[in-house]
Order: structure tokens, then sequence, then C-alpha cells
């Protein structure tokens, strides 16, 4: 599976799911989830810098950990990866958790009606 870059004419895979792993090497490698800490901007620069850690540990973690406290402002293109990353995980079995949201990665995702994903990945406390 994969997510686009749609600034690329929809050819360049933002992120893709791993082939499936046999459930031995699944259950081997569940451990505390791999974290990843946004940028204050994520913007379209931030999102770049960020791709190929994301991509990363998305392979090696089933479950990620964002970590959007910080964050001041976000565009669309670092929202797509965020969505990216959910959707490679999801499917390969695993989540993505975004812990204390921000108010503006909060606000960026509602202009984007993503208030759904928004709630499926917030932190439990």
């Amino acid at each position: 599976m994969t997510i686009a870059d749609e600034r690329n004419g929809g050819g360049t895979a933002l992120l893709e799911a791993p082939a499936r792993r046999p459930a031995s090497s699944r259950r081997a490698r569940r451990k505390a989830p791999a974290r990843v800490r946004l940028p204050a901007m994520l913007d379209m620069s931030a999102a770049a810098e960020l791709q190929g850690e994301l991509r990363a540990l998305v392979e090696a973690a089933h479950e990620l950990l964002i970590e959007g406290d910080g964050v001041e402002r976000a565009s669309t293109a670092g929202i797509q990866l965020l969505l990216a990353a959910d959707a490679a995980l999801a499917a390969q079995g695993g989540r993505l958790v975004l812990a204390d949201p921000a108010p503006a990665l909060c606000d960026a995702l509602a202009d984007l009606g993503l208030d759904a994903e928004l709630q499926r990945w917030r932190a439990q406390p």
C-alpha cells in the first residue's frame, strides 16, 4: 500500500507498507512503541525531512507514538505524512498514536475534515 505524493503527480510514494511478515516475526517486534516528536513547523520541508525517519520507524515498529505537543503550525503536507504513516501501519496490523496534540495540530486536522482521525489517533490516558 502506498500513499502518493500529490506534488509529483501521484507517482512517488510517501510511505509504503512493508510486505506482510509471518506472524512469528510480527509478534517478535511488538515491543515498546517507536517515538517521534513533530517539529514546531510541520510544513512541506519538515515533512520531507521526516519522511525517511517515519518510513524506517513504520517498518520496525508495531505502534508509532507521535508527540505533537510542540506543533505551532501544520500544513497539508505534514498532515498527509501522518495519514501515510497511519495507512502503512494499519496495513501491517499496527497503529499510530498521537500524544498531546497541540491546538495548532488539532485545528489543522479539523480544517481538513480529519476529526475522526484525530480521535482515533489520540493517546489514551
